[in-house]
């Protein structure tokens, strides 16, 4: 079954769609490398900020996945 990621989305199966959207709105401000992986300064419309990096899945052995947004 297809996660939902919509506006109307909701419950369990929404963490990644909850957890992607809070990039909208943000600002890339600078590109990292931590030596391993790339990672972005982004800062949000509330003016808070987090360093997001791009692994390939939260283990880390996966594709697609950007760590850092997640609270």
């Amino acid at each position: 079954m297809p996660k939902r990621t919509g506006p109307d989305a909701d419950g369990p199966d929404d963490f990644l769609g909850r957890m992607y959207r809070r990039l909208v709105g943000a600002t890339v401000k600078s590109f990292l490398w931590d030596g391993d992986r790339p990672a972005f300064l982004v800062t949000f419309p509330d003016g808070s900020w987090r360093e997001v990096q791009v692994w390939m899945d939260p283990e880390g052995n996966g594709p697609g996945f950007i760590a850092g947004l997640d609270d």
